[in-house]
């Protein structure tokens, strides 16, 4: 992020690797390089970490400051998200460029999406050696034969888990009462605001229709990146998650699982003939900051740590599996596709018809299951809540998957 005042470029500092190195002297030049400090200083910091569930990949810290004299353009409080100290996580989030993607949001792109995203008061983080090249790079990961990316897996996971790029974002703090109320994926939520959050969702997939991938150097990897990778981690984790789900979740879960294990990479081959725009990646009310705004439900979205190209009817189904409650999904999953795709319309969309939409649909939510399976191996799930929320989101996502999904690819 190229900070300057008074017509000179400040000098960049030293990135911290943990939250204990984000100390007053540290805080107080971050702020001053974001424009948020002029003359006073932080001479205090109490320091909250954020750790129920709240952050699978990253640490999250809420810091409540106190300076050395008043200074109306600084933020009482706010969140520093750095990488997991989780190794399993950690290795994930740097394998998948989740930390690197979020710095190059707020750098370059926030300001550019047509819905409310928190303030970024500094981000930063270490160079990347293969800046410009992912695209080539994944390309030529993907032709490797399946016995190597097999041998290969376990050492990229452990290799990531011990990169030292360091990485940190300085946020809004959305959760002080003042913006609105932070969404609860586990409690879930009911048709009407349901409908308001995918509204806003297709106000972000209408700006970037059909060119998902912005100017900015950030890169987005499509829906199939790496498919053959994703696929060994599924083979990896399927026995595991089927033993561990299959009692709840009954003999359906089995064959659903066997199924994906010989179509999984051509559900999402499937997807990329449908219209790509720019994906949040993430988008659930565990991830959404809701408020009142005359009369309407309006949403500020966070966490855009796994943005990708794809389908928009992919996060719609993201969004309506994994968010709304399982006893009334069933019977409101239609209207709530049709509410998106009309916003869609309205927002001058009209390369993609209902069918489409709804076909896509279909086809995502077989894949977001397979995604999940492949997710539950690679996440070290360190607290109740975490637990709780994954626990739900698999229930609440299985139970919308049609009877007849072998049909689907027909």
């Amino acid at each position: 992020m190229a900070f300057r005042r008074s017509g000179r470029a400040l000098p960049a500092l030293v990135i911290p690797a943990h939250p204990d190195e984000l100390t007053c002297e540290w805080l107080t030049g971050a702020l001053r390089l974001g424009g948020r400090l002029e003359r006073s200083r932080v001479t205090r910091v109490e320091t909250e970490i954020l750790g129920e569930g709240e952050g699978f990949v990253g640490t999250l810290v809420r810091l409540r400051l106190q300076l050395d004299r008043p200074d109306a353009s600084a933020p009482p409080s706010l969140i520093a998200k750095l990488p997991t100290v989780w190794l399993d996580n950690k290795g994930v989030g740097e394998m998948t460029g989740a930390y690197e993607r979020e710095v190059l949001f707020y750098q370059g792109l926030a300001d550019r999406v047509p819905i409310a995203t928190p303030h970024c008061y500094y981000a930063a983080m270490d160079p990347n050696p293969l800046a410009g090249r992912e695209e080539a790079v994944a390309s030529f990961m993907d032709r490797f034969p399946v016995w190597l990316i097999r041998l290969l897996v376990p050492f990229v996971i452990w290799l990531s888990a011990r990169q030292r790029r360091r990485y940190v974002l300085l946020l809004e703090d959305l959760s002080d009462g003042t913006t609105g109320r932070i969404g609860d994926q586990v409690a879930g939520c009911g048709p009407d605001e349901a409908a308001a959050a995918l509204r806003n969702l297709a106000r972000l997939h209408a700006c970037f229709w059909e060119r998902a991938q912005p100017d900015e150097p950030i890169y987005l990897p499509r829906i199939d990146t790496l498919a053959r990778w994703f696929h060994v981690l599924y083979r990896r984790a399927r026995p595991a998650v089927v033993e561990q789900l299959g009692a709840t979740l009954g003999p359906k879960l089995v064959g659903l699982a066997d199924w994906l294990d010989g179509h999984g990479p051509e559900i999402s081959k499937r997807l990329t003939g449908f219209p790509e725009t720019l994906l949040h990646g993430d988008y659930r009310l565990d991830n959404l900051c809701l408020r009142e705004e005359n009369d309407t439900l309006a949403f500020t979205a966070f966490d855009w740590q796994m943005m990708l190209r794809g389908p928009g009817a992919y996060e719609a189904a993201y969004f309506i599996t994994g968010n709304v409650r399982q006893e009334v999904a069933r019977d409101c999953e239609r209207d709530l596709l049709a509410a998106y795709h009309d916003e869609l319309v309205s927002l001058g969309v009209r390369d993609h018809p209902l069918a489409d939409a709804e076909r896509a649909y279909e086809l995502s939510k077989l894949l977001i299951v397979y995604r999940i399976i492949m997710g539950l191996d690679l996440l070290d799930i360190a607290n109740e809540r975490g637990a709780k929320l994954l626990e739900t989101m698999v229930a609440r996502q299985f139970a919308l998957v049609p009877d007849d999904y072998e049909q689907l690819l027909d």
